[in-house]
């Protein structure tokens, strides 16, 4: 399992980012399935019908010693990574950053389109540079 952090800021520089999102990719579809079965920040998933999922997003709480901060994690495996598969995953990570650095309702102002291609955008950039690094290494 390879495993990056991206941390968004919406007014840098500020101590502490105001959303994480962990973003880990698997050899196989199962060992992801695996780990979102075990996944501490709480996922509820119908097991039944788990095994239909090519990726997932979840949303929780990170906690340090002196903060919490709002954060995704987003799981992929290296059979179904593609780029639909990560602005799908990307987007619902935008959301809930949107959601959480300007409460409330993502769709609710004008400027929240451009706001979620923004979000997105960055967060597919920021993902493919360091797959990138990660495939040289």
């Amino acid at each position: 399992m390879r495993r990056m952090q991206i941390d968004f800021t919406h007014n840098p520089p500020a101590k502490h980012p105001d959303y994480l999102v962990f973003v880990e990719v698997y050899a196989t579809r199962s060992s992801m399935m695996r780990a979102l079965r075990r996944n501490p920040k709480g996922v509820v998933f119908d097991h039944s019908v788990i095994g239909t999922y090519r990726a997932a997003c979840s949303h929780a709480t990170y906690k340090l010693p002196d903060y919490s901060v709002p954060c995704s994690t987003v799981l992929f495996n290296l059979h179904d990574l593609g780029d639909g598969t990560v602005a799908h995953e990307m987007t619902h990570a935008a959301l809930d950053t949107i959601r959480h650095v300007y409460s409330g309702n993502p769709m609710h102002h004008a400027k929240t389109e451009e706001r979620l291609a923004t979000q997105v955008g960055e967060y597919c950039r920021t993902f493919w540079d360091w797959w990138q690094n990660e495939e040289e290494e």
